[in-house]
């Protein structure tokens, strides 16, 4: 009835012209490893529901990888995490359907510096309903900067927030806080702007 992955699958495709994709049954649930492995820029790897039904990512079920689709409607109970030992920054994109994430779910991002290519990110259209947790950390030696800010998640709407968040120590210029913009989500360095404007001003009060 549901999909066990007991080993790791990996969609890998390094042409531009071609589409390495894992299909799941329409109403199943996914546990397991599904790495997206696919061509920087191209985004040509994808899982994703066989028709325009929901599946769901179950409890044991994991997305990670460095570049690919997550496509189709979702329920997540399990892990999203761009990236990972090989190339510790990566992108998931979302494509063509909504994602609701439960309490059981999580997202982990690592930053290795502030540019879009520096940090993992999650990143597409349709609408994102927020719960469960996250945890952010820092990699290959990178020390934030005042100021520094990370758009972690961007959908057309994003509703809810994490229930848990864990953010590695910044110092004496954090603590780091979580803003929800309405259409994004970002990590912003610097414990005084609250709004993530980039400025201090009386807003952030």
């Amino acid at each position: 009835a549901d999909v066990v992955i007991e080993d790791e699958i990996v969609l890998h495709d390094g042409s531009s012209s071609s589409q390495a994709v894992l299909e799941i049954e329409d109403g199943q649930t996914l546990n397991g490893v599904v790495r997206l492995a696919g061509r920087s820029g191209f985004r040509n790897a994808a899982l994703r529901p066989v028709t325009d039904g929901t599946a769901t990512l179950g409890r044991d079920g994991a997305v990670v990888g460095t570049e690919g689709l997550l496509s189709g409607a979702w329920t997540s109970e399990g892990l999203l995490a761009p990236g990972d030992d090989v190339a510790p920054v990566g992108l998931i994109s979302l494509s063509g359907g909504d994602m609701d994430m439960n309490p059981t779910s999580r997202v982990q991002i690592a930053a290795a510096g502030v540019d879009d290519d520096e940090f993992d990110r999650i990143d597409g259209s349709g609408s994102l309903t927020l719960d469960g947790s996250l945890d952010f950390g820092f990699v290959d030696g990178y020390i934030p900067e005042p100021r520094d800010q990370f758009e972690i998640i961007r959908a057309t709407t994003i509703d809810g927030f994490f229930r848990e968040t864990s953010i590695e120590p910044v110092g004496s210029i954090g603590p780091a806080h979580v803003v929800y913009t309405g259409e994004a989500v970002v990590i912003v360095i610097c414990a005084a702007d609250r709004d993530a404007d980039g400025e201090l001003t009386i807003f952030d009060f």
